[in-house]
């Protein structure tokens, strides 16, 4: 018997929120004093540490990686669930944007470049290999942290006391308001005025928590974090690489995000259907 099993579901609910709380302070220190984003383009010292926490809970707790999801998953699942479906998902949204700007006569441009992502740009002039390898490199990283901080440990352990779907909506909630530093920032920063940043924070916690359901349900039914891990970086990756702009300047990523999660949850019964033949 590992200590995960000695371990009451009280106390490892409050274990998992009390990690939550940790790496959301990490967070907070990063976005507001730190600011690996402003070098890095992503939250280096946040994701890094962050996963560094949970890994050392699995490990020092007993409950092991196994038992947060890091299971061995048929690369046909994950391609099929994590980048098939979200690519899918992806390109059906920035062809309805595409046509709802074309239809009020906004003339839109689909262009192709990294924005947001800054380590490694000047050697990128020189070495576009380093550069495409470092971008997807924090994008897993990204993407691995937060899977098995939220669909991983806090989903799991929250289970333990209530139903694994009333489970998923408390972590998509916590991974919604993960969010909110952003918003925070920038009206702390000035670029941002009150109203635009409560309107804008509100519109990302719902996009936020909708993404977390989703892949929340992923993790539930194919019982393994690498397909979540796999969509939720190429989700971030081609949102950073694949854009939408018009001559009056962006053509509306909240408007494409909560389209993109609306139809993500959508189409959770057709993965649910999916999942009773590929589960892991």
């Amino acid at each position: 018997m590992d200590k995960s099993e000695i371990q009451g579901p009280a106390v490892l609910a409050r274990t998992a929120l009390l990690i939550f709380a940790l790496c959301l302070g990490l967070r907070l220190i990063d976005v507001f004093f730190i600011g690996s984003d402003r070098w890095f383009g992503e939250q280096v010292v946040t994701k890094v540490l962050g996963l560094a926490v949970v890994i050392a809970y699995a490990v020092q707790s007993g409950c092991g990686f196994g038992q947060i999801g890091f299971r061995k998953t048929p690369i046909t699942t994950v391609s099929w669930i994590g980048f098939v479906l979200t690519a899918a998902v992806m390109s059906t949204t920035f062809l309805v944007q595409f046509l709802f700007l074309s239809a009020q006569g906004a003339d839109p441009i689909f262009s192709v470049g990294v924005q947001g992502f800054t380590l490694a740009q000047p050697a990128a002039e020189q070495n576009g290999w380093l550069f495409s390898t470092s971008f997807l490199a924090l994008n897993l990283v990204n993407a691995t942290m937060e899977e098995s901080l939220f669909r991983g440990l806090l989903l799991t352990h929250l289970a333990t006391t209530m139903s694994p779907m009333r489970a998923n909506a408390v972590q998509a909630v916590l991974f919604g308001l993960w969010h909110i530093v952003w918003p925070l920032r920038w009206f702390f920063d000035g670029e941002m005025a009150l109203g635009a940043a409560t309107t804008y924070g509100a519109g990302y916690i719902l996009v936020a928590t909708l993404m977390g359901f989703a892949w929340g349900c992923f993790f539930i039914w194919f019982r393994s974090l690498w397909i979540g891990i796999f969509a939720h970086a190429f989700q971030n990756a081609a949102l950073n690489t694949f854009h939408l702009t018009t001559a009056a300047g962006g053509a509306g990523l909240a408007l494409f995000t909560t389209l993109e999660a609306l139809v993500f949850v959508a189409l959770l019964p057709l993965v649910h259907r999916l999942s009773e033949r590929w589960r892991v």
